[in-house]
């Protein structure tokens, strides 16, 4: 399993969710919460493993490339394991949003939701977050829904 922490910051002027500094006014921002992050390995050897690692966990986050079709094989497995879960909440996260067009995005934005359905995955325990990592866009909203989910 991989673990790490890291510190949520929101700067109070404009209400982002950053890093330390915020990227509007430059000004240093105010911590509002330490997340620790589990990686649990979503292998079908390792499934044991995983569930165990997920079921001390406030909120899932799972991990969808805008740029591929869905579901890929793995997806399907962490959904399937995430409705053993019980009543815990879920964050996608649809990554690679540069990597396609906006009609593109669209259609794997859709397709994720069908899955849900098709999973009978209850989509008002789900948020699905559209980002691009590599250029910082809607950050803020995954790092905002975070602190949602968060119980320290």
């Amino acid at each position: 399993m991989g673990y790490a922490d890291f510190t949520i910051y929101k700067c109070e002027e404009h209400g982002y969710f950053t890093e330390k500094i915020c990227p509007i006014c430059n000004k240093e921002n105010k911590p509002v919460r330490k997340i620790s992050i589990v990686d649990a390995p979503g292998h079908e050897s390792l499934l044991m493993v995983m569930l165990t690692g997920a079921a001390i966990v406030d909120a899932a986050i799972l991990g969808i490339a805008a740029n591929e079709t869905v579901p890929q094989t793995k997806t399907l497995e962490h959904l399937v394991a995430f409705k053993y879960l019980g009543d815990k909440p879920l964050i996608i996260v649809q990554n690679k949003i540069d990597l396609v067009t906006k009609e593109e995005a669209m259609k794997n934005y859709q397709e994720i939701l069908n899955l849900l359905d098709k999973l009978n995955i209850d989509k008002n325990k789900v948020k699905i977050i559209p980002i691009s990592a590599i250029n910082n866009v809607n950050i803020n909203y995954l790092l905002e829904e975070l602190c949602k989910y968060s119980k320290i």
